[in-house]
């Protein structure tokens, strides 16, 4: 069976000022037509940590700072699998 490909846009660290909490955030869209898709799954490999992507295909997951393994998968789409690494400061590297 094809599966189509997923590919996550503006993959971001920020960082909450007061809290010093960091978060991954993003957009997940189909490569083929840039349609966002809504209910994706984001999360942490190794870990419970995860979320959906909302209607806009938008997300942010709370991230600890060093390298970070993101799996995003749904359902007819192939997996994509990117090590994210974050700074104490929160800049992505």
């Amino acid at each position: 069976m094809f599966k189509r490909s997923l590919v996550s846009i503006a993959l971001f660290a920020l960082t909450a000022a007061a809290a010093h909490a960091q978060a991954l955030a993003g957009r997940v869209t189909d490569a083929a037509t840039s349609q966002p898709i809504a209910g994706a799954r984001i999360s942490l490999v190794g870990t419970l940590q995860g979320t959906q992507s909302r209607s806009d295909g938008s997300y942010r997951l709370p991230i600890s700072g060093g390298s970070q393994v993101v799996r995003v998968s749904y359902i007819g789409y192939s997996p994509i699998v990117d090590t994210v690494i974050v700074g104490g400061d929160g800049a992505q590297r």
